[in-house]
């Protein structure tokens, strides 16, 4: 089973890998059908060639000019789309623990409490659910890699690499290739944990694995939050919950067969619920 955070967060990540890449084949189409006409008439502008296009005077630049122009957009677009995976990523974790409080209401808020090394969003998540110690080091220096590169990118006037992204590079990069490249299905395309030029590229193929990784985190995280669960809890706390704000219902008796039904397709399809049946027991 999964949470429907994670749910969410999978359809976000599929979104954001659809958006990206109709731009790059809507580029790339572009190049190849106006390329003769670009290099016969470089000095000539946009608006004379595309008038039918509104944005072609908006736009008024040399037909030389187009292919700059695309490097630029293509780095403001890339490094976007990796800001826009990284908070979704993060928006999840804040998500699924508000989940996990409502199961289980004793757990503090995020900013509640002191805990070694509590200075990042998954730490602050793990640490209140108990599960740090059962995390995987692997994963955590990946979320950190992640992390570190989207500071470099966002920060790439700066020539040196922090020292803490340094040590994740030196030190742990070839296992964390090594990891990846067994986990995913198509291995890692082109980032490459132990190279230090790497960390400050982004590319298609780049923004590719870290989307497919930050699947990977996603998955693994919700499997062990999943754990922490009371399974009762859970039923009538958030699915229970759910069904009724989708529905639009107030008033549900679980005790009729036909809801029952209803309940348990809502259950298989949003919660990966594998089983045919649900003891309702403590529920109606």
């Amino acid at each position: 089973m999964k949470t429907r955070q994670l749910k969410i967060l999978l359809q976000e990540l599929s979104s954001l890998n659809n958006s990206f890449t109709h731009y790059f084949f809507v580029w790339i189409q572009f190049s190849l059908d106006y390329e003769k006409i670009i290099a016969d008439n470089q000095d000539a502008l946009t608006s004379s060639f595309f008038k039918q296009n509104s944005y072609s005077k908006k736009h008024q630049i040399k037909l030389s000019k187009l292919d700059n122009e695309h490097l630029k957009t293509n780095t403001t677009l890339l490094n976007g789309i990796f800001t826009l995976i990284y908070s979704s990523f993060e928006n999840y974790l804040t998500d699924v623990y508000t989940v996990a409080q409502n199961i289980d209401l004793s757990l503090p808020d995020l900013n509640e409490g002191k805990y070694e090394k509590d200075d990042v969003l998954l730490l602050k998540v793990l640490n209140r659910l108990g599960l740090r110690d059962k995390f995987d080091d692997s994963y955590l220096l990946t979320f950190d890699y992640i992390r570190l590169k989207r500071n470099r990118l966002v920060h790439s006037s700066s020539i040196n690499i922090s020292r803490s992204f340094r040590d994740i590079i030196n030190k742990d990069g070839h296992k964390l290739n090594s990891l990846w490249n067994d986990i995913l299905h198509k291995r890692l395309q082109e980032i490459d944990f132990s190279d230090s030029e790497n960390a400050s590229l982004l590319t298609y193929n780049i923004l590719i694995d870290l989307l497919n990784i930050v699947r990977g985190i996603a998955n693994y995280i919700d499997s062990l939050i999943f754990e922490t669960f009371d399974f009762s809890d859970f039923l009538s706390r958030e699915v229970l919950v759910e069904f009724k704000n989708v529905n639009g219902i107030k008033n549900f008796n679980l005790t009729d067969e036909r809801n029952r039904r209803k309940f348990l397709g809502f259950f298989k399809s949003q919660y990966g619920y594998k089983h045919e049946a649900i003891d309702f027991t403590g529920m109606v």
